[in-house]
């Protein structure tokens, strides 16, 4: 039986003075739920009013200190401040800022019922949005129904009512919303989800999305009964025919007598995709979580279904270091070998590894890649293979510098005893190879370890935060003269663009734009400068260094330069961003094994470019043309339907294919003006 003890002592006993409610009485249980629902409503409420206050109020602030030619850009840092006082992402804030002001400057009805409790902020928002284009005489109008439905309509509902009563009040208004949206409003995203999966968002015109259903369901259906798929798997894969340009589905059925046996399976082109993975995770001695770039963490499983006909290239991390350690402990300034603590396929890290070992079970010929643009000073050290020269890739040569003097121990640059210089650990990359054979499946998954060090975790944010409360100097960042512990430039660090070493090195750590929330891909953003770059006296400012950079999206790079905030790099290459008005946010990088230093690539074969761009949509009035009766209206019965995919599948005889296929082009070019003459339509449409 189900036991209410459970929750006397979190709800029932709750903080905050509140009374204890009665669990066994199921009537002021249900008043107790509405009551603090109604207080968070509340809440809500108030939280949304003063972040659209705050914003107005930093808007007017800026127009004053940048003027009225950069009007466009005030009021961004209230957002951006909003974002890190609340721990939400931007998106999140601009919709709190919005929904304020559209609640104080357009719609008093609707903030009276919602500063009132009795609705919840999705159907405020919901409002919100779907009345954002209609002007304020119109919505005038509305507002009283509206703040009527808002009480008993569910948020999709809401939207509905908010068009239906358009309609009905300013059909002409209606119809022009219409039109801006069909031209600015279409849009196809894609984003990731949890488990390896992700989430396709598409938004079309009403007559598109019915056609794009309809598609689905005709391709959906050109598999037989027995098709083991369930009816959602079914349409997932309709709809990637679809993207592929096939006809049908293939039907796993597997049966000799399945109407569609005699078709054969589709063949695809291969995607690019980039994957990041430790050695020990390919090969099954681990199960770490490995990295899709674009995605995020994905299972070693599919890590390794995906790297199994990929291109493969091994990177070792930190190898200089380890070489210095090995050697301080030896005695021996001489390189003895190629282990690393750190070997990465496709780049992740895999620990204790055999570097001059490849997927094909080779010697590999390889090349040290320091970054930063930075050569050792001992020459020994710099490139080497087991038994012989390395060979140098010649876009990794051009991306080579002579050497710099990073700082000694005692300041004298002394390199007898060669370090790894700080901020710019060395890699060695090896060349890339076609995919070897990896092991069978055998162990369960969970029956596998993890490599050394595989199973720790960085530092916390809240750690972080605890650290800097302790000891506020740590805000000045690890190197306030963005000079990256050097005492003498290295080559390229007084040019204000990045080599591409140095760049690969700064965008490695981070998968998104380090505005703490953002979700710019770090691939999109601008390398930033975080102790600002000095044209005039590019010695005395931050330096072109991996240890002074960051990937910051165009918003926040503007944001910056605005010094609307400040931004700190701490030990560890954490960055915290810190507003005007003391509000800290921290971004940390990413795990070691996840940082794309190399990329195993699966070979993608792109289509064709269009041979024209299409027209932009015509303002002139429709072509007459349009009312004339179409190919199918003339030979054709108004309930006549053309073959589906699911005939065409079983047709052998060309010519009866052929003019099949003719007949669902003279449909398609039918529905295509019946769309014209219905977009031309006069309103009340």
């Amino acid at each position: 039986m189900f036991d209410p003890e459970g929750f006397r002592g979190s709800a029932g006993e709750g903080a905050c003075g509140e009374p204890v409610v009665d669990f066994e009485n199921g009537t002021d249980a249900l008043a107790a739920l509405q009551g603090f629902a109604r207080a968070e409503n509340v809440a809500a409420a108030h939280k949304v009013l003063t972040a659209a206050a705050f914003a107005r109020r930093q808007f007017a602030c800026e127009v004053d200190l940048f003027g009225e030619e950069f009007a466009y850009r005030a009021g961004r840092s209230a957002e951006m401040e909003t974002a890190l006082a609340l721990g939400v992402s931007a998106c999140t804030a601009e919709r709190y800022v919005a929904v304020g002001n559209a609640l104080d400057l357009r719609l008093p009805l609707i903030r009276a019922v919602f500063v009132s409790g009795r609705v919840d902020f999705p159907r405020v928002f919901a409002i919100v949005d779907a009345v954002a284009e209609i002007s304020d005489a119109t919505l005038a109008r509305m507002e009283p129904h509206l703040a009527d439905a808002a009480l008993y309509l569910t948020p999709r509902k809401l939207v509905a009512e908010v068009m239906r009563e358009l309609i009905r009040i300013n059909p002409a208004e209606a119809e022009e919303l219409r039109r801006q949206r069909e031209r600015h409003s279409r849009r196809v995203s894609v984003t990731a989800d949890l488990h390896g999966m992700a989430q396709v968002y598409a938004t079309l015109t009403a007559a598109e999305g019915r056609t794009l259903d309809s598609l689905i369901r005709e391709m959906a259906g050109t598999v037989c009964r027995e098709d083991p798929r369930t009816v959602d798997n079914l349409r997932t894969d309709a709809f990637m025919a679809l993207v592929h340009g096939e006809s049908y589905l293939h039907c796993r059925c597997g049966r000799d007598v399945c109407p569609t046996a005699h078709l054969p399976r589709p063949e695809r082109p291969k995607s690019e995709v980039h994957i990041h993975i430790d050695l020990d995770t390919l090969l099954r001695l681990a199960d770490n979580p490995s990295h899709l770039e674009g995605h995020g963490p994905i299972d070693p499983e599919l890590a390794r279904l995906l790297a199994g006909d990929a291109t493969w290239q091994a990177v070792i991390a930190d190898a200089r270091r380890i070489h210095a350690d090995r050697n301080h402990a030896v005695g021996d300034e001489s390189v003895t070998g190629g282990q690393g603590d750190s070997d990465r396929v496709g780049g992740t890290d895999r620990g204790n590894g055999d570097c001059g070992i490849d997927s094909d079970g080779h010697r590999a010929e390889g090349v040290f890649e320091p970054e930063g643009d930075e050569r050792p000073r001992d020459a020994r050290s710099a490139r080497y293979r087991h038994g012989g020269p390395a060979d140098v890739d010649p876009q990794e040569q051009a991306n080579g510098d002579p050497p710099r003097e990073p700082k000694s121990g005692n300041g004298s640059g002394d390199s007898s005893a060669w370090t790894s210089p700080p901020g710019a650990p060395a890699r060695y990359r090896l060349r890339r190879r076609q995919a070897g054979q990896l092991p069978p499946r055998h162990d369960p998954p969970t029956h596998r370890s993890q490599s050394p060090g595989g199973g720790t975790r960085g530092p916390r944010v809240a750690d972080i935060l605890d650290a800097i409360a302790a000891k506020p100097a740590l805000l000045d960042g690890q190197y306030p003269d963005g000079h990256g512990g050097y005492d003498h430039p290295p080559r390229g660090a007084l040019t204000y663009r990045p080599s591409n070493a140095v760049r690969a090195a700064v965008f490695d750590k981070y998968d998104t734009c380090t505005f703490p929330g953002c979700t710019v891909k770090a691939r999109d953003c601008q390398f930033d400068h975080i102790v600002e770059f000095d044209p005039d006296n590019p010695h005395a400012g931050g330096w072109t260094v991996e240890s002074n950079g960051q990937p910051a999206c165009t918003r926040h790079h503007q944001a910056k330069t605005d010094r609307l905030f400040r931004v700190v790099r701490l030990d560890g290459d954490a960055t915290v961003w810190m507003g005007a008005h003391g509000t800290i946010g921290v971004t940390l990088p990413l795990p070691a094994e996840q940082r794309p230093s190399a990329r195993a690539e699966k070979a993608a074969a792109r289509p064709a470019p269009p041979t024209s761009s299409p027209a932009p949509p015509s303002t002139e009035p429709p072509d007459l043309g349009i009312y004339e009766p179409t190919w199918w209206e003339t030979h054709m019965r108004p309930v006549d339907l053309p073959p589906t995919l699911a005939d065409l599948a079983g047709i052998t005889d060309p010519d009866h294919l052929a003019l099949c296929n003719q007949l669902r082009t003279h449909h398609a070019e039918h529905q295509a003006i019946l769309g014209e003459r219905h977009r031309h339509q006069p309103p009340p449409f």
